[in-house]
């Protein structure tokens, strides 16, 4: 009989959020699962902790030497696939499954035998806002040409296709190897992903995490070469420097000038190659219409013929509206409902990012 469901953790010196992490997994409403976590040659004391965890579903493993997280991740999927697993569920060691995570995900998994991965939102701890992940496939595929479609710890991963196909992570893309595999999926081998549409995961915020601080831009360096294989699936090709643009943009991460040309430049070049309708038309339209507001509203000295070009070409009028809305709400947000009342805050801002689709219909 098939094994259902590997959920599957790689550690690293994590004795300080190992436990919780590990209890959000054994106390999930999905319980017919085998709990994969593989230490990756910790130096604290890591191994001990998960150790004096007794639950027979725990399958312990221990590396003989550093392979680092994705050569991990890719001998776990290998241990999914010797041991006939239906599904790999990710899960890294400083997040939080909330309850109801697996449950909810094997049950559209189990639904639509077409949908490759499911994934859901994640709570940010450190900020209380929201990683929006897309729930339609349509919708999917236009986000994963601006950025990351599919929180990597909340991914369940149907292993019949990678193995159909030969899939696995991608050392030479880390630190955005995760991106790189979602964009070989939907855009190589035409799969199709699926997202809960729900906030299913609390997302834990490390200064020594690789999306920040110095890793930051390395993550970013790389995220753009994802973009310029997804640029060529569009029939064109984009230089290092305007996909970098382009990147900061679309991420919400530029304040610079410096980046109007380049974003400007790819933008409108993936809606003229659009005409073969390679992603939902309506959705990146309104995709890029919302960052290029956001863009424009937030950057100051941008040359005047270029910004008209943007507010031009690029920019729905009610795209904006919602633009100046949403940093109005910001604003508020960070100078008083986090100070004053921080639990509703957080609730508020869910409730926002699950109306927030049917707003701008993306």
């Amino acid at each position: 009989m098939k094994n259902r469901v590997a959920v599957c953790m790689p550690v690293y010196n994590a004795e300080a959020v190992i436990s919780k992490s590990v209890e959000s997994i054994l106390t999930q409403t999905f319980e017919d699962f085998k709990f994969i976590i593989t230490d990756d040659c910790s130096i604290d004391s890591t191994a001990k902790v998960i150790e004096s965890v007794r639950d027979p579903r725990i399958v312990f493993l221990r590396n003989q030497e550093n392979l680092g997280t994705i050569t991990t991740r890719n001998n776990m999927l290998g241990y999914c696939l010797e041991n006939d697993f239906e599904y790999m569920a990710i899960m890294d060691a400083d997040d939080i499954a909330y309850p109801k995570r697996l449950e909810k995900q094997i049950r559209i998994l189990d639904q639509d035998q077409a949908i490759a991965v499911c994934g859901s939102s994640m709570e940010i701890e450190r900020t209380g806002g929201i990683w929006l992940a897309q729930r339609d496939p349509d919708q999917i595929k236009v986000e994963c040409l601006f950025g990351n479609p599919i929180p990597t710890s909340s991914a369940t991963i149907r292993l019949r296709f990678m193995r159909q196909f030969d899939l696995k992570w991608d050392k030479s893309f880390w630190p955005c190897a995760d991106y790189h595999l979602w964009y070989f999926m939907l855009y190589i081998e035409k799969l199709r992903a699926r997202n809960t549409g729900d906030v299913d995961m609390l997302y834990s915020y490390s200064p020594q995490g690789v999306s920040h601080g110095r890793g930051l831009l390395e993550q970013e360096l790389k995220d753009a070469k994802v973009k310029q294989l997804i640029f060529e699936c569009f029939g064109f090709s984009a230089n290092d420097e305007d996909a970098f643009s382009f990147t900061k943009v679309v991420l919400y991460r530029s304040h610079d000038p410096s980046h109007a040309a380049g974003f400007l430049k790819v933008a409108r070049k993936i809606l003229e190659k659009n005409s073969d309708k390679i992603v939902d038309d309506r959705g990146l339209k309104r995709g890029i219409s919302h960052r290029a507001s956001t863009y424009l509203t937030r950057t100051r000295n941008i040359p005047s013929a270029t910004r008209n070009q943007i507010q031009k070409t690029l920019v729905f009028k009610y795209c904006h509206i919602v633009t100046l809305l949403e940093a109005f709400l910001i604003k508020t947000k960070i100078n008083f409902l986090d100070y004053y009342f921080p639990n509703l805050s957080r609730e508020l801002v869910k409730m926002y990012f699950r109306l927030r689709p049917r707003i701008i219909k993306f």
